[in-house]
């Protein structure tokens, strides 16, 4: 039960998505995780419309943007909106995320609520 309890975000989307009538996408890469500039290109295809993620990817791809300078935050801002949970989001990223026209929702759950030091000791 513990080890589901993390990966509920991945199975309510997929849910989600079949009873809503949504396509569901996983990252367009030859490995997993994908790299910060695979993430970048998978962000750039026109027909995804909402990206749910954990926030160290979207700290890598935030970094990417702001290392290639051929890259722009436009497609992410033209997203419906940037869910991410599982962990908290460092406020320099989310701030940077909003400040380029990004809508960012968090979403939080038991695994960011947790009281770390009780459950584990």
């Amino acid at each position: 039960m513990l080890i589901f309890r993390f990966h509920i975000m991945a199975f309510s989307t997929a849910v989600g998505c079949l009873v809503f009538g949504a396509t569901y996408a996983l990252p367009l890469a030859k490995n997993y995780p994908p790299t910060p500039k695979q993430l970048v290109a998978n962000v750039q295809v026109e027909q995804i419309n909402k990206l749910i993620s954990v926030p160290i990817l979207l700290e890598q791809l935030v970094y990417e943007l702001e290392s290639d300078k051929s890259a722009s935050y436009t497609s992410l801002s033209k997203l419906n909106f940037v869910l991410y949970g599982g962990a908290t989001m460092p406020d320099k990223i989310c701030q940077k995320l909003v400040d380029n026209g990004v809508n960012l929702v968090s979403c939080y759950g038991a695994t960011e609520t947790v009281n770390r030091y009780e459950y584990f000791n």
